[in-house]
């Protein structure tokens, strides 16, 4: 299902249904190795999820707190259930994505979920200890 959701795709589908097809594969991966692994293999899969986050998840109807919500647990979820996550989401631009966001909304729910992304145990300690970069 990923391959077809390229990030101008998700602008032109009406916002219910990007709502339900980042819910499907946050429900559908999550807890299921062989499925997580298989999103973080698919080319520009994690950076179709950052997509929903940020201002590429704005259509001209403007910006969507509950897409971005929705797409920031998915991240977290994911980094906290396998680190491996943490490394290719930053390279897909993760942090800026959640940044830019964060300036768009003063919705709580999307606060909540970007802070506990960005707050996630292994970025923190991967980022101290200088293993990971952010672009």
């Amino acid at each position: 299902m990923l391959q077809i959701l390229t990030p101008r795709l998700l602008l032109l589908l009406p916002l219910q249904v990007r709502l339900k097809a980042v819910r499907a594969v946050s429900c559908t991966v999550r807890g299921h190795v062989h499925l997580m692994q298989t999103l973080r293999e698919t080319p520009d899969g994690l950076a179709r999820v950052v997509a929903c986050v940020g201002a590429e998840g704005t259509d001209a109807d403007g910006f969507h707190p509950r897409l971005s919500t929705k797409a920031a647990f998915l991240i977290r979820a994911l980094c906290e259930e396998d680190p491996a996550f943490v490394g290719p989401f930053l390279r897909a631009g993760v942090v800026p994505a959640v940044a830019g966001a964060l300036q768009l909304t003063e919705d709580d729910m999307f606060w909540e979920q970007a802070l506990a992304c960005a707050c996630e145990p292994t970025v923190c300690i991967l980022l101290a200890m200088g293993c990971l970069v952010v672009p």
